[in-house]
């Protein structure tokens, strides 16, 4: 087997891994290194569709500052070409702008949030979601919980900086999975 092949396997591998059981050993984790707070998402309300939540402008401004967290926390600004995201469509903002700016800024054309469109986070609209990562070949359609929320986030092979064991990392992962996250892939 070519090492290329051996690395999509073990990225897979890595990917399954923190999609069983990564929530779970992030708050193990945390548990070892800072007294952890039970985390909650305020704004979410229940939702116009049966059994469906959704993310109002409270929820959306706290999937926006984890998302800021989460950003600086696997981002490098040292000016090392190595150590950026390679691809950051969207992203980037957080350089430049604040959550208030960027949720004031238009909507998508299906009335998400605009962190929504950016790239490898798929959000809730309430229709069956393609979770890509999770069956990249054929495809698995998922039902999300909470309308208008980050439903999953998808970075493989992205050039991503920082430890696992970052409080600041797992505080903001924690954060985006108690706003309706349930899948993640990250990879350096």
């Amino acid at each position: 087997m070519h090492s290329h092949a051996l690395f999509a396997v073990a990225s897979r591998c890595i990917h399954l891994f923190l999609l069983l059981f990564g929530f779970q050993w992030l708050a193990h984790a945390a548990n070892q290194n800072t007294p952890t707070v039970p985390v909650t998402c305020p704004g979410l309300v229940p939702g116009s569709l049966p059994g469906l939540l959704e993310c109002t402008g409270q929820c959306q401004q706290t999937t926006c500052a984890a998302l800021e967290s989460f950003f600086h926390s696997t981002y490098s600004s040292n000016g090392s070409a190595t150590n950026v995201w390679e691809e950051r469509q969207g992203w980037k903002t957080f350089l430049t702008e604040s959550c208030d700016a960027i949720l004031s800024s238009p909507a998508t054309s299906t009335g998400l949030p605009t962190y929504c469109g950016w790239y490898g986070v798929t959000c809730c609209t309430g229709a069956p979601v393609l979770l890509s990562m999770v069956y990249p070949l054929v495809g698995k359609f998922q039902n999300c919980s909470s309308m208008k929320s980050v439903v999953e986030i998808n970075l493989p092979v992205n050039g991503l900086v920082g430890s696992i064991t970052d409080p600041v990392l797992q505080q903001s992962i924690a954060q985006l999975h108690a706003c309706g996250m349930n899948q993640l892939a990250l990879s350096g």
